[in-house]
């Protein structure tokens, strides 16, 4: 990472030289991504919460933390493949629940292992194949609806 301000990417610019612009904009993109994942997963969390009170706040902490750990990774993980599209989507299922339950007020942690196995599999398989299919869609408009 080429490290420079803005006035000598501007310059070299105007030289035909891009060495820093796309660095610049590449970080600030990644910044900003996980800025927006971080607010979106705090804002649904909280707005889920709002349904269960009794555990104000961690559905959100847990939507923050899978999208810190999306947004890290974010640059790092080759997602054309639609079986690391469904691991990921997997992944961050299986993530927020272990959070979801380690919080839980009223639950044994002794019974966090258990809820996990029960539900959290089965919830992230079948979250799995939702993205396979809304990949595939997406895939599809972009073949036949591109916009640009």
């Amino acid at each position: 990472i080429s490290v420079c301000s803005r006035g000598d990417c501007a310059a070299e610019s105007n030289l035909g030289l891009d060495t820093c612009h796309a660095d610049s904009d590449d970080s600030e993109k990644m910044v900003l991504s996980i800025f927006l994942s971080w607010a979106l997963g705090f804002w649904a969390g909280l707005i889920q919460d709002l349904q269960a009170p009794e555990n104000l706040g961690l559905n959100a902490l847990s939507k923050c933390v899978v999208a810190f750990v999306a947004g890290s990774g974010r640059g790092k993980i080759v997602a054309d493949s639609q079986v690391v599209q469904m691991a990921f989507a997997a992944g961050a299922v299986l993530i927020h629940d272990l959070v979801y339950y380690t919080g839980c007020r009223d639950q044994d942690w002794s019974l966090v292992p258990y809820f996990w196995f029960r539900y959290s599999l089965g919830t992230a398989f079948y979250t799995a194949l939702v993205s396979l299919v809304l990949s595939g869609l997406l895939n599809l408009r972009r073949r036949f609806l591109p916009l640009a």
